[in-house]
């Protein structure tokens, strides 16, 4: 199963979370910026690399792991689906364009990846067509994510590629509280 989509992106925040919460989003402590992610259970908040963009993202249920090459930024984060097998992946006012989509209930290892789309990248993976006169311009995704899910019981959060935005500081911050 593999679910492609775009998502603006606004206070460089891309959010997953079980949308039976309440308040799905969470706040950002200054560790859990550090390390890039604000993470409690039913809802995780990653920072991507940009403060606005429109980003590429791919959704994706295995039994494996494989980093893409071109990763600037990835986690591994436990995540736990509810029995509703809903999950939603929005940013912070992105509510009407939010994307939902089911997972099977049980719990998992959520990794995360993100990477600026090259422009030659982007004009071969984009696949909507040119506007025709009168209709809205999209914007072409500026950055790609992959968030893969894959079936774990005991999944332990990990920074798996830190860039130098990152300053973590050890054990990861595991408790946020919604914003």
């Amino acid at each position: 199963m593999v679910q492609s989509f775009n998502l603006d992106v606004l206070y460089s925040t891309l959010a997953v979370f079980d949308p039976d919460l309440e308040y799905p989003f969470n706040d950002w402590q200054a560790q859990a910026h550090n390390q890039g992610f604000s993470w409690r259970s039913g809802s995780v908040s990653f920072l991507i690399l940009d403060d606005t963009a429109t980003v590429q993202v791919e959704i994706e249920l295995n039994n494996q792991f494989k980093l893409l090459s071109n990763t600037i930024r990835a986690f591994r984060i436990p995540f736990s689906v509810s029995k509703t097998g809903l999950v939603e992946i929005a940013s912070p006012v992105s509510e009407p364009k939010a994307h939902l989509t089911k997972i099977p209930y049980g719990e998992y290892a959520l990794y995360f990846e993100v990477g600026y789309i090259q422009s030659e990248q982007n004009q071969n993976k984009n696949t909507m067509n040119e506007p025709k006169v009168g209709e809205e311009q999209i914007d072409s995704p500026s950055l790609w994510c992959r968030l893969t899910f894959i079936p774990c019981e005991d999944a332990q959060a990990e920074i798996l590629v830190r860039d130098p935005d990152l300053s973590p500081s050890y054990p990861l911050l595991m408790n946020a509280q919604p914003a």
